[in-house]
């Protein structure tokens, strides 16, 4: 059974989000070991929102989505709650143990099987045991499910459903609105990460239920949209309370990279190229119309990383060079300062109405400011006596002409 927070496996929420605090979205972008590129700018995000004690994203954000290396980061960090640095120390030892290749040198038999099916050169089996490991380790379960409806964040990662093409959101949650999958409904943490990460040609797909599922990658390696949908369904009052919209990518990449695949392969995964940038021009494009100019943040390495294929584990260094490069540009700090520094529209509302009603609290008090007090028999003859003379409960009048209250008046 599902293992709950609290029980001597559960896990330690932390800094618990407060009720009243804005909505924080997270959306994070497929792209192979260049992940690594994601999380350390997660990492200098959350240093940036808390100096001092760096939050975890699962209790900063309210929602996180990813799609495939983004779909096992989403897991990772929210599903699981790890912390950034653990998250970056477990992914490496993943990535690392997942990259191994499922064939021999000498088998070409079995490579020529795989090129001509589309079959997975790495074996799958990997990414499974790691994340049971992950899930006994953090939960005390290694079959837990993805469901998670009371956890502190919500996740989800972006899948294909092989018989239509079509994209799948496997949830920790479900909505009033979402048209969950039958074949998800019992879909155990282990099962969303293999069915998220299943890029063709690079791991074989995972059938969950009657369904059959390879990553979301080639239509939606760039989630963005998702998350802001999806988050529109779970808050009703999204627009009032939404304080960042934060999105990810990992790197800004060619599209000639990929590896040695059959010819479909390849245009899938040149699409998926294509795809992650078009997807960030055409929600740029109406954040004016879905009111989020201010709280939109988005984050991509724009150059060290194109000579990074999705399965190179030994480039980390070449990874994190170019990621600590831009993080250092001006542009990139100002950014990550504004996202520790956004307010949902909410707070200025609140502003501006205590502002507005203060303003109206004055005028209308001013109306009384030259009427005679009810102590003067005439005006304004006896004003200095009034003045000598305050009531119980002085007016606006009163406390204007006080020496001390800032206001002064000449009678003539």
């Amino acid at each position: 059974m599902l293992c709950q927070v609290g029980d001597d496996h559960g896990q330690d929420l932390g800094h618990p989000k407060q009720s009243e605090d804005g909505i924080k979205l997270l959306s994070l972008d497929g792209g192979g070991i260049r992940g690594l590129s994601s999380l350390i700018i997660l990492k200098h995000l959350m240093k940036n929102i808390r100096p001092s004690d760096p939050p975890k994203p699962c209790e900063y954000f309210d929602l996180i989505g990813g799609t495939s290396t983004g779909g096992i980061i989403t897991i990772m960090l929210g599903r699981l709650r790890m912390g950034v640095d653990e998250c970056i120390e477990k992914y490496m030892d993943l990535a690392s143990d997942v990259f191994q290749p499922k064939r021999s040198k000498g088998n070409l038999w079995g490579k020529g099987r795989d090129w001509l099916t589309a079959g997975g050169k790495y074996r799958s089996e990997g990414l499974a045991t790691q994340f049971k490991s992950a899930a006994q380790q953090a939960i005390g379960d290694k079959e837990a499910l993805l469901l998670d409806p009371d956890g502190p964040c919500k996740v989800f990662v972006c899948a294909q459903a092989k018989a239509n093409s079509t994209t799948a959101l496997l949830r920790s949650y479900t909505t009033h609105d979402s048209i969950d999958h039958l074949s998800l409904s019992r879909c155990t943490i282990w099962e969303a990460a293999r069915a998220t990460s299943a890029a063709s040609g690079f791991f074989d797909p995972i059938v969950i239920g009657d369904q059959s599922y390879v990553d979301g990658a080639t239509a939606c390696n760039n989630p963005v949209e998702k998350v802001f949908q999806e988050a529109k369904s779970l808050w009703s009052d999204l627009g009032p309370r939404l304080q960042c919209l934060v999105s990810i990518g990992t790197g800004v990449s060619k599209a000639h990279q990929f590896g040695d695949n059959i010819f479909e392969i390849v245009n899938s995964l040149k699409h998926m190229a294509i795809e992650t940038e078009e997807t960030e021009k055409r929600f740029y494009t109406h954040i004016d119309d879905y009111g989020i100019k201010e709280l939109y943040f988005r984050f991509n390495v724009t150059t060290g990383l194109t000579g990074v294929k999705l399965d190179d584990v030994e480039k980390r260094p070449d990874i994190e060079a170019a990621t600590e490069a831009y993080l250092a540009e001006p542009r990139t700090r100002k950014t990550l300062q504004n996202v520790a520094e956004a307010r949902p529209a909410l707070d200025g509302m609140i502003q501006k109405e205590a502002l507005r009603s203060s303003h109206a609290h004055i005028i209308l008090s001013t109306q009384n400011l030259f009427q005679k007090p009810e102590k003067t028999s005439t005006w304004p003859g006896s004003l200095f006596q009034t003045l000598a003379e305050p009531t119980q409960t002085p007016n606006l009048y009163d406390q204007m002409m006080r020496p001390a209250s800032g206001f002064s008046m000449t009678i003539f």
